[in-house]
Parts: C-alpha cells; sequence; structure tokens
C-alpha cells in the first residue's frame, strides 16, 4: 500500500481528478499485478465553482479588449 501527502504530477487523461470529485471505480497496476479500487466522492471543485458563480462577470469585466 502507498500514500501521496502534497503535490504530485498528474498525467494528461488521467482518471485522478474525476474519480476524487465524482468518485467511481477503477483498475491500478500494482507491483503484483491490477487491482480493483473503489473511490468515494469527495467534491471540492464543483461546490467551489457554485460558490463563486455569483462573482465570474465582475471577475471577468474589463478583462479583454
Amino acid at each position: 500500500q502507498s500514500v501521496v501527502i502534497g503535490p504530485t504530477l498528474i498525467r494528461e487523461g488521467s482518471a485522478a481528478p474525476r474519480l476524487l470529485e465524482h468518485g467511481g471505480d477503477t483498475v491500478l497496476e500494482t507491483r503484483k499485478g491490477r487491482k480493483r479500487a473503489r473511490y468515494r466522492s469527495r467534491p471540492f471543485m464543483g461546490p467551489a465553482f457554485e460558490a463563486e458563480k455569483p462573482q465570474l462577470s465582475a471577475l471577468w469585466k474589463n478583462s479583454v479588449r
């Protein structure tokens, strides 16, 4: 078993962001072969976006000329 604490490289096309936000099942490659893993959802970006949505127009105002 392993754990990563802090930032790590996420390759393009990785399922990690989707799995962390929405949860789901995936297959992990391990030294001993393949292992099925289930992630529970930990929504962060969705709720953060909804909280900031009312200020979006003010943030973008006059940003493009």
